[in-house]
């Protein structure tokens, strides 16, 4: 795992003010799914 801090993907911490993290989070978050990153936004959305 990554060092712990604010930056952690984590869900609740997901802004649309940081993109590139965003973006960073929903990929960490598909791999760790196994999945592809459109099923993953759905996911979050729904």
């Amino acid at each position: 795992m990554q060092h712990p801090s604010a930056e952690a993907v984590d869900p609740t911490t997901i802004t649309v003010e940081r993109p590139v993290v965003l973006g960073q989070q929903i990929q960490s978050l598909a791999l760790a799914l196994q999945t592809d990153v459109p099923t993953v936004i759905t996911r979050l959305l729904a």
